[in-house]
């Protein structure tokens, strides 16, 4: 019995050291995979007496993901705020320029509407002195026609009258 009791207590700690190869095993290749991944070699060094499993090798991996993703962030709110200073600057020294361009635009527009001004007022007169032209055209012919309808009017009543 006691043998049995043995063998049962050196199979338990033979399993138990196969589990913990195995997972040593996975953690190296795990370590592995992410030395490639990772971009620069800021990697915090593993001591040997530190015992490597699953979970140590995760928890160093996600902070340094984390790091990495802050690092990125930082990088990245320097070069936004850099970018901003520029653009900044670039209004600025376009400002001038805007300015100048938009009192010249101004400059061609009132030009161009007093041009036009001209133009609508010349047209008008144009239209003006045609319509007066026509306007006495049109008197003449008035005196004409009531002068040959007073006499026509009277001969259209004799006839009227004739066929009555």
């Amino acid at each position: 019995m006691r043998l049995a009791a043995v063998f049962e207590q050196q199979r338990a700690e033979r399993i138990c050291k196969e589990i913990e190869e195995q997972e040593f095993e996975e953690a190296q290749v795990f370590l592995q995979e992410t030395e490639k991944h990772l971009k620069r070699g800021k990697r915090k060094p593993i001591l040997d007496g530190e015992k490597l499993t699953k979970q140590t090798l995760l928890e160093q991996a996600m902070s340094e993901q984390l790091k990495e993703r802050q690092e990125q962030e930082k990088r990245l709110q320097k070069v936004a705020k850099t970018m901003n200073h520029m653009e900044r600057a670039k209004r600025e020294e376009a400002a001038p320029l805007i300015e100048a361009a938009f009192q010249r635009r101004l400059l061609e527009e009132k030009v161009l509407h007093e041009r036009e001004q001209q133009l609508e007022v010349e047209l008008s007169r144009q239209h003006h002195d045609g319509d007066l032209k026509e306007k006495n055209s049109l008197a003449r012919m008035l005196e004409n026609y009531s002068g040959l309808e007073a006499g026509k009017g009277y001969q259209v009543q004799e006839n009227i009258l004739c066929e009555v």
